[in-house]
């Protein structure tokens, strides 16, 4: 059974990946376009260096032996004063790059500040999104009420935590759920590369909150199943349970992680790999009774709170996201959301975009068009190392500019103090990063271990998921980026056991 699981999940893991890693590579030398001219000494300082250490390899080596024992004796001094420095250039970041974005984020912080915004009965239309409102207007309260610049500025620092704590929890997963020590510090470098000194730490929205919940989660889920105490295993699933329903509410597509532990147990179940005792099913009701409480109260919250009023009655239905998700490249359209505008009835609203997927469907004409549309699908929402930087509305539009010294770092990210796409050397080297973080994952498929079986159910998942939804773009990567990271760690293992076995 676990052999017909491995085939199976391989079988949409490698095509997906696959068209990930090709549209990826494509997009790293048309990047070098909009590099500055700075930037473009910077690559070829880097080019020079690493030529030079190919060369030298062999001094490097030995250089490398004789300070690794300093280096493995002062490993947590060393990690300090990264982390200093890590955090020390978020702050940075935070302040050079905060702004007003003219797209949701914008809304959900006006909103939660007790403004309006130029969106009428928007949480009433996306009531998946008044989960992080109802954060933000706590934090706003606990702040004292702050003006826009503050409220924005101190939220960004709320996502450092955010960020940092998602990569140290995904670490410590990785620790736990490869048994490999050195897969923890590999997972921290992963982490901080591809995401932890990028400039999203300079966004206040649901992004960095997903990401955040998907490394709490997978951390939670992997320590509940090595407990061995009762207390301990209790406790473990009723904080799961929490987990999972304030992932739902935060951003629905999260529950595909929980729906793939679902998969790869039942796999386990019929392979006999696991015993169901009487305290698996204790912690699985535990569980459920956790979940199902926190998502009472929410939903009794969100119907019965002070900030905004919601009509369910408005809500945008599944469908009008899947009839979305098939028209042009697979993103926002802002006609279909004016046309579920003006149609008052439920009902009716499902009905109508249930007939325009079809109709969409049906305009492709054949399979095989269909086929490439969703091979485009997936390269737009899967191939972009900077997550889509730039990529929605007026993206940040930051309320500092001046400062001639500090206008050299933003157009790494920003053009005119507006943030922008793969602007001069970032998004290349988020590209060359992305690129290789992908290739290690795409060798995970090389292992049929249980645990890496659930990440790439978990993957297969969210890209299924973005293929039939509203995608497009790549920022909805960074809600199952855990996942792929602990893909690229267990990839990297099995690279490291082949060159270890052929040196044998």
């Amino acid at each position: 059974m676990r052999r017909l699981s491995q085939t199976i999940v391989n079988l949409f893991y490698v095509p997906l990946l696959l068209i990930t890693l090709a549209s990826g590579v494509g997009l790293i030398l048309p990047n070098i376009q909009g590099m500055s001219s700075s930037g473009m000494r910077t690559l070829d300082l880097t080019y020079i260096m690493a030529a030079l250490l190919v060369v030298f390899r062999k001094r490097v080596s030995a250089v490398i032996n004789t300070i690794k024992p300093a280096v493995v004796k002062y490993r947590w001094l060393i990690f300090a004063i990264f982390t200093i420095a890590l955090i020390s250039w978020q702050c940075y970041l935070v302040n050079l790059l905060s702004g007003d974005s003219i797209w949701d984020p914008g809304i959900i912080v006006r909103t939660a500040m007790g403004r309006k915004s130029w969106v009428t009965d928007y949480f009433s239309c996306n009531p998946n999104t008044f989960m992080l409102l109802a954060v933000e207007h706590w934090f706003w309260l606990i702040f004292g009420q702050p003006n826009m610049h503050t409220f924005v500025v101190m939220l960004n620092y709320v996502n450092i935590v955010l960020i940092d704590g998602g990569i140290v929890f995904l670490a410590l997963a990785v620790k736990n759920l490869l048994w490999s020590t050195w897969g923890f510090w590999i997972s921290l470098i992963m982490g901080t590369l591809v995401f932890g000194i990028t400039p999203w730490v300079s966004l206040p929205y649901s992004d960095n909150w997903a990401f955040f919940l998907s490394s709490i989660g997978l951390l939670t889920f992997v320590k509940l199943l090595n407990s061995k105490r009762k207390t301990f295993t209790i406790a473990l699933a009723l904080v799961l349970g929490v987990i999972v329903a304030v992932s739902y509410f935060m951003k629905p597509s999260l529950v595909i992680f929980y729906i793939a532990i679902v998969i790869v147990s039942l796999v386990a179940l019929f392979s006999r790999r696991v015993f169901v005792s009487g305290l698996m099913i204790l912690a699985l009701v535990i569980s459920l009774v956790g979940g199902g409480v926190t998502a009472t109260a929410i939903v009794a919250y969100r119907n019965h709170n002070e900030v905004v009023k919601i009509d369910n009655n408005k809500a945008l239905p599944m469908m009008h996201f899947a009839a979305m998700g098939i028209h042009g490249s697979g993103g926002y359209n802002r006609a279909d959301v004016f046309k579920d505008y003006r149609i008052k009835s439920p009902r009716q609203r499902s009905a109508s975009d249930w007939k325009l997927w079809k109709q969409r469907l049906s305009a492709f004409g054949s399979k095989t068009n269909y086929e490439k549309f969703l091979v485009q699908k997936q390269m737009n929402n899967t191939n972009d190392g900077t997550f889509a930087w730039g990529g929605d509305g007026t993206f940040i539009d930051a309320f500092e500019k001046g400062n001639a010294n500090e206008n050299s770092i933003r157009k790494l990210y920003m053009r005119d103090g507006v943030a922008v796409r793969q602007q001069n050397g970032y998004g290349f080297v988020a590209q060359i990063l992305w690129v290789l973080i992908i290739l290690l994952a795409l060798i995970s498929a090389f292992s049929a271990r249980l645990s890496v079986q659930l990440m790439k159910y978990t993957v297969v998942g969210f890209c299924l998921f973005l293929l039939i939804f509203e995608g497009g773009r790549s920022r909805y990567v960074i809600q199952f980026l855990p996942f792929i990271i602990v893909l690229s760690v267990q990839g990297l293992a099995l690279i490291i056991k082949w060159f270890k076995e052929q040196a044998a």
